[in-house]
């Protein structure tokens, strides 16, 4: 996999910058509100933790006079990601000071609760049991659905209205950065029909609370590769700056971020096969943006 090195220099075209980062009030999402205000830019975050959201607010405003003197203060509004209206009131507070919003991060999620596919709980017998009724199981796994993928869909259609209201200069195009894990590693779907840059970051183990103590513990003795938040942020920073890097899927191991597409699409003939792979080409080129399959 090609590597994708970070750089502080792109990195600073983010000054001045319209970002909304939702799940930015902790981890990986912290670390890149605090990122991202380092370098000038005007962030607008949400999280449903009001506590650590304000907490982290009120630091990052009162470091703002250390920093550039054009440095605006972070904007928090508590938000459940769940709530569509809630992922509005977001872009919006941020695009009625501005006029635009540039870039928008998704990096809120859950952990899968314990118990849902647990065997003593997945009998036919129990399930049975349970029909007629949202059993306490269907509740769980109906949160981690819509938190970590209606949301994540509704985050998106939202960023897209608000990139096209707005005006875009200096060669910059509006970034979308969707924020996934190891397990999704698979192609991202791309959004051609409006012209916006796409990406999807997929960190490996992440010094974060969905890493658990005893996990963490032995990754540690195995002496196996650690993100921190700070990493992870980095290359979030990156995909965002980078104009370059549009349907990208980067794996982030120990602090360092690889492009999984560009592996995947140069060697796409060897593991899909010649045969497939001529197919395949002439198929998309059939399929093409996919912005008119909704009026077929």
């Amino acid at each position: 996999m090609a590597e994708i090195i970070y750089s502080e220099e792109t990195a600073k075209h983010l000054a001045g910058k319209v970002v909304v980062v939702a799940g930015g009030a902790q981890g990986i999402g912290a670390a890149t509100v605090t990122h991202l205000h380092a370098l000038g830019a005007q962030v607008f975050f949400g999280d449903i933790d009001a506590e650590k959201g304000t907490a982290l607010e009120t630091s990052l405003s009162s470091s703002s006079s250390s920093l550039q003197p054009s440095t605006p203060a972070p904007v928090f509004k508590k938000v459940d990601v769940s709530h569509h209206d809630d992922l509005l009131d977001l872009f919006e507070t941020a695009y009625a000071g501005n006029n635009r919003v540039d870039a928008a991060i998704f990096c809120a999620a859950v952990g899968e609760p314990s118990g849902v596919f647990d065997p003593d709980c997945l009998t036919r017998e129990k399930l049975l049991a349970g029909r007629g009724t949202e059993t306490d199981a269907e509740k769980k796994v109906g949160r981690v659905v819509d938190v970590n993928l209606v949301s994540a869909i509704h985050f998106s259609r939202i960023a897209i209205a608000y990139f096209s209201s707005s005006p875009h200069e200096d060669g910059f195009t509006p970034s979308l950065t969707l924020v996934s894990s190891i397990a999704g590693i698979t192609p991202a779907p791309g959004l051609t029909t409006c012209i916006i840059r796409t990406n999807t970051l997929c960190p490996w183990a992440t010094k974060t609370r969905l890493l658990t103590p005893p996990i963490l513990k032995k990754w540690i003795s195995e002496n196996l590769p650690l993100n921190t938040p700070a990493d992870v942020a980095r290359f979030i920073v990156q995909c965002v700056a980078d104009t370059e890097l549009n349907g990208r899927v980067v794996y982030v191991a120990g602090g360092r971020g690889f492009d999984v597409e560009g592996g995947i699409e140069g060697t796409r003939g060897v593991w899909m096969g010649v045969d497939n792979h001529r197919v395949w080409e002439r198929g998309q080129g059939v399929l093409g943006s996919g912005g008119d399959w909704t009026s077929q």
